[in-house]
């Protein structure tokens, strides 16, 4: 589902540090409080990863059973 943050509490309350904006560094960003993601989300994700891995694999068999027709 797509929702633009601020329909949820999101991004415009939000305080962001000057210093911190002015790194450029994807190296150091990635040292930065890495996220914690539950197992939930870990299992829900391989879910919906696998679902749509098997959609994309039964419509490309479609179209290379079309195009062989």
């Amino acid at each position: 589902m797509i929702f633009d943050a601020d329909d949820k509490d999101g991004l415009s309350g939000v305080g962001v540090s000057p210093a911190q904006a002015q790194i450029v560094d994807p190296a150091v960003w990635a040292q930065e409080n890495p996220p914690l993601l539950t197992r939930e989300y870990e299992t829900d994700a391989k879910n919906v990863a696998r679902a749509r891995a098997a959609l994309a694999g039964a419509r490309l068999a479609n179209l290379i059973e079309t195009a062989l027709k």
